[in-house]
């Protein structure tokens, strides 16, 4: 009975390899079908809509504005950078009108304080500009010389007042009779 009992110990672990080499090879033949297969399926067929991105209409009209805007951005930088007053030839080409003078920015803000820096700096470009002015306005080419010299323009803080005085004190320099009257009309008031 023990050799019986042997003999069916060696059939059992000779089916219990069988059998875990089968498992094995079950589990790895799953494992490799698993991998062939996809992981999606088609639930439904696809179907002709509308499109959904990029939005080309949406697209295009931004593109508008961004140009235009560009655009209108690049011609008021040029407009700023053209707003000054051009040369004195190009002003004369312009309006058909002669340049007498040009006069440049007072250092000085206050007028009461004006006649004192031209007093005292005789050599500074706006003194200079001044004597020139009064030079163009008194030129020998004219007739008669001028008895009433009017300045104004058509906005404020053109410089109206400081060209006023430096041209009043370089005639007051030559030993003229000047009388500089500021009539305002914007602000009413008489000086």
């Amino acid at each position: 009975m023990t050799a019986e009992l042997r003999q069916f110990e060696r059939d059992a672990r000779v089916t219990r390899l069988l059998h875990e080499t089968f498992i094995s090879r079950l589990e790895e033949a799953a494992v490799q079908q698993g991998a062939k297969t996809p992981d999606s399926r088609i639930i439904s067929a696809a179907t002709p809509g509308k499109q959904v991105a990029p939005r080309s209409g949406l697209i295009m009209f931004l593109g508008v504005i961004a140009g235009a805007a560009l655009g209108l951005g690049i011609i008021l930088v040029q407009q700023i950078r053209q707003s000054a007053v051009p040369a004195g030839a190009d002003l004369e080409m312009a309006t058909s009108v002669p340049v007498l003078g040009h006069l440049r920015l007072a250092p000085i803000r206050q007028h009461s304080r004006l006649v004192g820096y031209l007093s005292t700096n005789s050599t500074s470009p706006l003194s200079e500009a001044a004597r020139n002015l009064r030079t163009s306005v008194l030129s020998p080419n004219s007739d008669a010389q001028p008895q009433v010299i009017l300045c104004t323009s058509s906005v404020p803080d053109e410089g109206k007042i400081t060209m006023s005085i430096a041209l009043a004190q370089s005639l007051a320099g030559l030993g003229r009779s000047v009388l500089l009257v500021e009539a305002d009309i914007r602000s009413l008031s008489f000086r």
